[in-house]
């Protein structure tokens, strides 16, 4: 299942595993960006990103979008 919402202006879309590539890594380990995100405590790297992402979506009770 891959949920679309679309609107006026921007998309939301689930995310999936090819959308975890270095730009959104990057983004995620950028302290200015994550400074009030669970996540700040994590290093992520691109596997590790990719891992996640799948078991989120496989979990069956979370949409990651």
């Amino acid at each position: 299942m891959n949920p679309l919402i679309p609107g006026k202006s921007i998309y939301l879309k689930a995310l999936l595993p090819s959308d975890a590539g270095e730009r959104y890594c990057g983004w995620l380990n950028d302290p200015q960006v994550n400074q009030y995100l669970e996540s700040r405590f994590e290093n992520w790297t691109v596997p590790r990103l990719k891992k996640y992402v799948r078991g989120v979506n496989a979990s069956g009770i979370n949409l990651f979008f």
